[in-house]
């Protein structure tokens, strides 16, 4: 979506959380595009890729694995799509992906490890992740049926399943587009209405996680 001025994007939040509770679904997140001039304590990178000729879905394996293969950083686990202006079903103008280590840690143990060790290790895994994301674009730019591959930040606001029923009240409390605060580096608040930082988000997680884990061990013993 390209949102205009005044879009209250807390409204557009709280009706994905809504649908994801309704669909039940373990993890649901929402995502704004950072300029490069804003910045948010919650950002992660992520990666646009358009092509230059809309391309259908069954043609795009060989490059899916080419990026999911791709080295270094953490497993690539997921995209979001960005369909043509048509809506022709199964055909897309590209692609996009953003890391959300607080999904992945669900079941990438080596991950979850590494956020254990101390709080650091989130601005460093996150900025690894950015490099690798870096690489790829620039490796994907060569492909003559790439139009674009870039790197780009997000202010994302991501929700367990567990969360819905108080992070959407929430949202739907933000009437209005806030005003930024002059102290901020983001013109546009977003999860920043929620008070999220990678560092605080990613802790809770992780706890959650571990809960989760001896509630399981404690199951089996």
């Amino acid at each position: 979506m390209e949102a205009g001025v005044d879009f209250n994007a807390a409204s557009l939040a709280a009706c994905v959380l809504r649908q994801a509770r309704l669909a039940s679904q373990d993890d649901a997140f929402i995502a704004r595009v950072l300029p490069s001039d804003e910045w948010t304590d919650n950002a992660r990178p992520g990666m646009t890729l358009l092509f230059r000729e809309p391309r259908r879905v069954g043609s795009l394996r060989p490059l899916l694995t080419r990026i999911l293969s791709f080295p270094g950083g953490w497993p690539i686990d997921g995209f979001t799509t960005i369909p043509t202006d048509s809506g022709s079903f199964g055909t897309l103008l590209g692609l996009r992906y953003i890391f959300l280590p607080e999904v992945s840690l669900r079941w990438d143990t080596a991950l979850r490890q590494r956020l254990q060790t101390s709080e650091e290790e989130t601005e460093i895994i996150i900025l690894d992740q950015a490099t690798k994301i870096g690489r790829m674009c620039q490796d994907l730019a060569a492909d003559p049926c790439i139009g674009e591959a870039r790197l780009n930040w997000f202010d994302v606001i991501v929700c367990r399943i567990e969360e819905y029923d108080t992070i959407i009240p929430r949202l739907e409390a933000v009437r209005a587009p806030p005003a930024a605060d002059p102290l901020s580096m983001t013109r546009s608040p977003f999860s920043e209405l929620l008070e999220l930082s990678s560092n605080a988000v990613l802790r809770q997680r992780l706890a959650v996680v571990r809960a989760a884990d001896s509630f399981l061990l404690d199951g089996a013993a």
